[in-house]
């Protein structure tokens, strides 16, 4: 176990992680030079914040036995390029990638249904996503200010879009299932190359000179 800010601020601190290592605290290793994270499988919980701030850490692999991304964890490492997330962790809590303004590439399983609040926002190279199956909401403000974040796949599942969700990003179109039946205040506020919206198979049309919104919903 490594304990909660044991390392926090030793900004020319390079660890390695033991190999039995099960827990780490949070803040543990917060600002420090970390570049490379390989855990073994022996890692069961990473607590909020334990790399907040690690403007050194490329690279990162997150082992079968982790199921949560845990709240700030990874938030600030602006040299994260891209991560891959894999199919046992269950969810991703709030902030926990906001500011990794390097992040071009972003893969989430199809099984994970729940993602917390500005999960993802401000990763300012964020350019395509393919939302979760199972992800029914979209949290507030998950990718705001991801102001190259062009193309979200939906899940047909979708339900709702929260508050500021993709808030001055750089989607164009938006198309989900029969499902959706909400859309937050300024849930897309300043997306300002969205061109087009449609939900579900029964028409509803409104245009205007910057917009055209084709909502369809089932009788």
């Amino acid at each position: 176990m490594i304990g909660e800010s044991a390392f926090e601020g030793c900004s020319k601190l390079e660890p390695n992680m033991p190999r039995e290592l099960k827990y780490i605290g949070s803040y543990a290793f917060a600002r420090t030079a970390i570049r490379r994270l390989n855990f073994t499988e022996t890692i069961m919980d990473i607590n909020d914040s334990a790399f907040l701030g690690c403007v050194e850490l490329r690279y990162v692999t997150i082992p079968k036995t982790i199921r949560r991304i845990s709240c700030q964890l990874f938030a600030g490492c602006v040299n994260i390029k891209s991560i891959e997330i894999p199919s046992n962790v269950k969810s991703i809590e709030e902030r926990a990638f906001a500011d990794c303004i390097s992040m071009a590439s972003l893969i989430l399983p199809g099984n994970m249904a729940a993602v917390g609040i500005y999960a993802f926002s401000n990763c300012t190279q964020l350019k395509a996503v393919v939302l979760p199956n199972a992800l029914t909401a979209v949290p507030i403000g998950m990718f705001q200010n991801c102001i190259n974040l062009e193309q979200v796949n939906f899940s047909k599942r979708l339900v709702s879009i929260g508050a500021r969700a993709f808030e001055g990003t750089a989607v164009r179109k938006i198309e989900s299932g029969n499902s959706c039946t909400s859309i937050a205040d300024h849930a897309f506020a300043n997306a300002k190359q969205l061109e087009y919206i449609l939900f579900g198979t029964n028409s509803l049309l409104w245009e205007n000179r910057h917009l055209r919104i084709v909502c369809r919903w089932i009788e």
